[in-house]
């Protein structure tokens, strides 16, 4: 389930096509006259662009009077912001602008967050639920109560990597987020690693080896993130056909493509060679195969 951003009320988005962020049509088209109003209107420098208090007087400003809270929500407030990431980048988050999307003075979200850093956690939060509901119906929030027994830690781990990497091709701002440090920790993320864990405890392993498996699932769809936000970029600046089609051939024709034969053969299959969904499934069949291995092999040594 998603929410909407102007009224905050949940929808089920659709399957496929462009994410919708409006429950209805006369909800996009208030927002659209909010936004159009808000900026014919002077804006208020009581809060900077980082979110922290500014040194303006504490008079009310122009903008508050004619936009004073008017129903805000916390959940509202952060389906605002995280259309903001989605939409414009993680530098293009501030409360400034979360404000002016919402038409409300600036000063009046901190009546349901404390300042960027607590809304961006809570954007993280917002969307593991968010996934979470979409993946099991409405209602099944994230569960602070860990209880393995009967989870089967290969499909617990699996479960955990797929939706990691659907989260990070969906919000493309949660990658530089959650590789971040120190990182965010909201409960919801939390809870969701502690029963990973502990249903790799379960089957066998010591917390510490539990934890370098999780790690090892997780980075690889982290790092085949980088390497997408990378191409990603490069699609943006039109520079990825031309790599592909002109420069990697002139490279390999100058430095002698008879040395690289293997490398050289790739060039007429590039698309496959670097889909980075065919290198999840490989890359997290073989994790998972080597961890079930390691497994086995402890058993039959009688290691507990």
């Amino acid at each position: 389930m998603a929410a909407c951003v102007q009224c905050g009320q949940r929808f089920t988005p659709a399957a496929r096509g462009r994410r919708r962020h409006y429950c209805s049509r006369s909800c996009q088209a208030r927002a659209y006259r909010t936004r159009v109003r808000t900026r014919a209107e002077p804006t208020a420098d009581q809060v900077d662009a980082e979110g922290t208090r500014g040194t303006a007087a504490r008079t009310t400003s122009h903008t508050e009077q004619a936009h004073p809270d008017g129903g805000l929500s916390t959940p509202r407030i952060v389906a605002v912001a995280v259309w903001i990431a989605d939409t414009h980048g993680l530098d293009a988050l501030s409360m400034r602008q979360v404000a002016a999307e919402l038409g409300v003075a600036t000063m009046s979200l901190y009546h349901h967050v404390r300042g960027k850093d607590e809304l961006v956690e809570q954007m993280v939060e917002a969307v593991f639920r968010e996934d979470a509901d979409a993946a099991h119906g409405e209602g099944s929030t994230v569960r602070h109560d860990v209880d393995p027994s009967g989870a089967d830690w290969r499909d617990e781990l699996e479960a955990w990597t797929r939706r990691e990497w659907r989260l990070l091709s969906r919000h493309r701002w949660l990658l530089r987020v959650i590789t971040d440090f120190p990182p965010l920790l909201p409960p919801g993320l939390l809870a969701d690693v502690e029963r990973v864990l502990a249903a790799l405890v379960d089957a066998g392993l010591d917390p510490i080896t539990a934890h370098q498996a999780f790690q090892s699932a997780s980075g690889l769809v982290e790092g085949l993130a980088l390497l997408q936000a990378g191409t990603d970029r490069a699609d943006r600046r039109g520079l990825t056909h031309r790599w592909r089609t002109t420069e990697v051939p002139a490279i390999l024709e100058r430095t002698g493509a008879k040395n690289y034969p293997l490398q050289a053969g790739l060039i007429t299959s590039l698309d496959a060679a670097l889909d980075v969904d065919r290198m999840l499934e490989f890359g997290l069949a073989r994790l998972l195969d080597g961890i079930a291995h390691h497994l086995t092999s402890r058993a039959a040594e009688g290691i507990g």
